[in-house]
């Protein structure tokens, strides 16, 4: 396998390799797992002797719970029937078919394990989906390399909008899934011509049988397929570590979360309270609630009919304008009140009687009413208190609560076009030939090669001409063959020390990175891409930086058939046997989280300008403030603790001249970095940068919403980072983008 071929190296994490921590289970509904077990290895002589341990594996969601070419989490467990210990390595091994990367390429991720007698472990393991191969081997092996069981894992390859039911059993997996949708936005990787649908999967974790507590990814990236979950807020009060981690990370990364109260203390302590900023007390369910349209999964998607839709609601999570109060129950005609949920017939509004008399509203911290009950920003993503509990009667069975499940899916399958790299997202539709280019220390030397030809130039001349000329006029013929050889052994010496100067004396890493936070947020998602270069070939170690990152190899110039393996300690997972060709640069993506000192604080005042407020602890420099209302304005610096109006600042470019395309139906707005070209200074630094990340992210992304603020620019010494896999980092540039308002000015 090549290096620029290499796909989707998966982060692992193991965890309860203690005796008797988990015992087999799946949640009731959940789809089979394919299990097996397998005797020692046949090459032995003699009688083989049989093995006691079997594995079984299935995604964390199930097999229906679309993932696309996202990241995704595989549960696998480990039994131990026998009598004695077992030890050994559990190893993932994945082809990939298609008809963009050839069949002989692989990833192989391995994880130790260790289960005591008649016991059972869990290994979950983070891996990239594949569309075009939705399976992943699996086989145990004992220390000894022997074959102790194996196993088959299959998984949802669609891109499709996924919602994630985390109750036991799931009920709303049989009344939602195959819902026919029709998404505005897609990337082009997921594209669905304009009018066709797409059908709503519905995924359930797995569950541990032996605490009843679910199973749910343990690292963001692994939520990447899923676009809304809900969850009772008592089993989002029971997580803890890195589940609770993954899950929170998932939300301030963009994710959409929707909790349904079943404790009264869960309103005033806890994971909830964090997510909305404060406790929550109950109030009377908002108007919009009462006069918001049922669904019906009868008939196909209709077209716009004599009644004009509703006001469409931001992407941004405004709350949604209700249709008349006045109006009843009185269908209204054939339109679409959600932008991707589909109705068939006429429209009622309102839940039914039984259902209306159940519903409550919420209030405190940073909610503000919605047709969900309640909803707060958190990070990128965020947070619906239901008013209703959509998991029992008589909300379970009400088409009211299925319009609202599927305009809640469709609101944050749309937030996705705000984000330039979602968590763990797809990214077939990456171009990252300018990301290498900027990383690539081999652009340096393209100066060193016009010397080195200017020098050959002065060679030839001297050696042959003047050399011979020289001779002629002494009188001296055998006087080429002493100067000859002197001129060739110079210019060859003054080559060499050329070629060391532009390519280095050794080798040397680059980082390039995008942060991407709410305003306000002291953390933020960030996509790292980390180009190695060394000077000899060298296998080469590189370890996740938190414990919770995914890493993959993304593009290389080496030709090397030596294939990644990624494996995992203590202190979070790391790519090894990792190889490029001397002077050869090989590039890793990582998606992660990085921390941002109090924030970046936006705020947009009433005449149109934002007000933001630099509270990172660093220096900020070549910021562009997007307000909506007006323009965009430029900033050289921003230093810590100060505070900007847009309307002081340089003026970038206005509203209408902004550089649109489309993505599905929906229309976007291009990064445009040539916009900074005429800024003089590091203007052409500042293009190549910006291009190179707006090339990678794909072109779905609206980089310059119409409703929301926006603020980009990159902090003064990036991450700090001093060395990296056993090489010096020359360049560490952080870049950030912070969406929305929040945050104190």
């Amino acid at each position: 396998m090549t290096l620029r071929h290499a796909l989707a190296i998966a982060t692992l994490t193991f965890a309860g390799l203690a005796a008797g921590d988990l015992h087999a289970d799946v949640a009731p509904g959940s789809a089979p797992t394919a299990t097996a077990t397998a005797t020692g290895s046949s090459a032995a002589p003699g009688p083989a002797s049989p093995s006691h341990v079997s594995i079984s594996a299935a995604p964390v969601f199930g097999t229906d719970a679309a993932v696309g070419d996202g990241w995704l989490e595989v549960v696998v467990r480990v039994d131990n029937a026998g009598s004695a210990p077992a030890k050994g390595t559990l190893e993932m091994t994945s082809s990939y078919g298609g008809y963009s990367v050839g069949s002989g390429d692989s990833f192989v991720a391995q994880a130790p394990f260790a289960v005591q007698a008649r016991s059972e472990v869990v290994i979950r393991a983070p891996l990239r989906g594949m569309a075009y191969a939705p399976s992943v081997y699996v086989l145990a092996k004992g220390e000894d390399g022997s074959k102790l069981a194996e196993a088959t894992v299959s998984f949802g390859s669609t891109s499709s909008p996924l919602l994630v039911d985390v109750d036991e059993p799931s009920r709303l997996s049989v009344v939602m899934r195959g819902w026919p949708m029709a998404p505005g936005w897609h990337s082009s990787s997921a594209y669905v011509p304009s009018g066709s649908s797409v059908a709503l999967t519905v995924g359930a974790p797995q569950v541990d049988a032996a605490t009843g507590d679910v199973l749910l990814p343990e690292q963001a990236a692994g939520y990447s397929g899923v676009t809304a979950l809900v969850i009772p807020s008592d089993r989002l009060a029971s997580l803890q570590g890195p589940e609770l981690d993954a899950l929170v990370g998932w939300v301030i990364a963009g994710g959409t979360i929707a909790v349904f109260p079943t404790r009264p203390e869960d309103l005033r302590t806890g994971t909830l309270t964090t997510l909305v900023g404060g406790t929550i007390a109950t109030a009377a369910p908002p108007a919009a609630m009462m006069t918001a349209p049922a669904a019906t999964r009868s008939g196909g998607i209709p077209s716009y009919g004599l009644t004009p839709p509703p006001p469409t609601p931001s992407p941004w999570g405004t709350p949604v304008t209700p249709p008349d109060p006045d109006a009843g129950a009185t269908p209204i005609g054939f339109w679409i009140p959600a932008r991707t949920t589909p109705f068939g017939g006429g429209t009622v509004l309102g839940p039914s009687a039984p259902l209306r008399s159940k519903l409550v509203g919420f209030s405190g911290g940073n909610l503000v009413p919605s047709v969900y009950g309640a909803t707060a920003a958190y990070g990128l993503g965020q947070v619906h208190v239901l008013g209703f509990d959509p998991t029992s009667s008589p909300a379970l069975e009400d088409g009211w609560t299925h319009g609202r499940l599927l305009d809640m899916v469709g609101d944050a399958w749309e937030r996705r076009a705000l984000i330039a790299f979602f968590q763990g997202g797809e990214k077939s539709a990456s171009n990252l030939y300018e990301v290498h280019r900027a990383l690539d220390p081999n652009e340096n030397f393209r100066p060193a090669l016009g010397i080195a030809a200017i020098l050959l130039v002065l060679y030839s001349i001297v050696s042959g001409p003047i050399v011979f000329m020289r001779a002629h006029k002494r009188g001296r013929p055998l006087d080429p063959l002493v100067w000859a050889p002197v001129a060739s052994a110079t210019c060859f010496a003054l080559i060499v020390v050329v070629g060391l100067a532009g390519k280095g004396w050794s080798g040397r890493a680059r980082h390039l990175a995008l942060v991407e936070a709410g305003a306000g947020m002291s953390r933020g998602s960030v996509h790292r891409f980390r180009g190695f270069f060394a000077s000899q070939t060298r296998a080469m170690r590189v370890r996740a930086s938190q414990p919770g990152s995914v890493l993959e190899v993304v593009t290389s110039d080496s030709h090397d058939e030596g294939s990644p393996v990624l494996r995992l300690d203590k202190d979070g997972a790391s790519l090894e046997n990792l190889t490029s060709l001397p002077w050869q640069t090989v590039v890793v993506s990582e998606d992660g989280f990085a921390e941002l000192g109090s924030g970046i604080a936006v705020r947009q005042k009433s005449d149109g300008s934002v007000v933001v407020a630099n509270h990172t602890g660093k220096r900020l420099k070549n910021v562009t403030v997007w307000a909506p209302k007006s323009e965009a304005t430029f900033f050289a610096f921003v230093d810590d603790g100060t505070t900007v109006i847009s309307s002081s600042g340089k003026s970038l470019f206005t509203p209408t001249s902004r550089e649109t395309s489309t993505a599905g139906t929906r229309t976007v707005h291009q990064l445009d970095s040539s916009r900074y070209a005429g800024l003089g200074g590091e203007s052409s630094d500042l293009v190549s940068t910006w291009s190179a990340l707006s090339t990678a992210a794909g072109t779905a992304v609206d980089w310059w919403p119409d409703d929301v603020p926006v603020v980009t620019g990159e902090i003064v010494g990036g991450e700090g980072a001093k060395a990296d896999a056993g090489l010096r980092v020359e360049s560490d540039r952080l870049l950030f983008r912070v969406v929305g308002e929040g945050g104190a000015t």
